[in-house]
């Protein structure tokens, strides 16, 4: 019976129909973009430097596994990458909702997954300074600071 079902779901699988075939984001072009028109730091709420300090901290954290992002997603370019899950969830924690975000080529479900593992990896980083908050450290990276690994 359970053997009947999978081969079951996998067939509605293969036959799913993506009738608008959005891509993700290009998050090089993305980033080309907002700095020619000076609105990256508007958007994301820091500039490109600290948003690249934050993304290496947070990178093992909020890097999804290839293999099962592919299959869950059989017509993706590729899969989910770290600048992405950052991009939803500055996006998000700067009052954005799914559909501010949905042009980012990702689905409703994969903007709340996104949203969760980059807040969890802000709240989780290992050698966080006491007594501080994942804002406070933003700050103290885009001052030029250095944190406590």
């Amino acid at each position: 019976m359970v053997a009947a079902a999978t081969v079951l779901f996998n067939i509605a699988r293969e036959e799913r129909v993506f009738k608008w075939g959005e891509e993700r984001l290009n998050w090089e072009e993305n980033v080309e973009r907002l700095q020619h028109k000076n609105q990256f730091a508007d958007k994301y709420r820091m500039n490109l430097e600290t948003f690249n300090k934050l993304l290496e901290i947070l990178r093992p954290k909020i890097t999804v596994d290839y293999i099962k992002s592919m299959n869950s997603t059989p017509n993706a370019s590729e899969p989910i990458y770290p600048e992405l899950v950052m991009h939803v969830g500055i996006r998000w924690l700067a009052g954005g909702v799914y559909h501010d975000i949905e042009d980012s080529g990702v689905s409703r479900d994969s903007v709340y997954r996104c949203r969760d593992m980059f807040i969890k990896a802000l709240l989780t980083r290992p050698g966080r300074l006491l007594g501080s908050s994942p804002v406070s450290e933003a700050l103290r990276l885009r001052d030029g600071e250095h944190m406590m690994m």
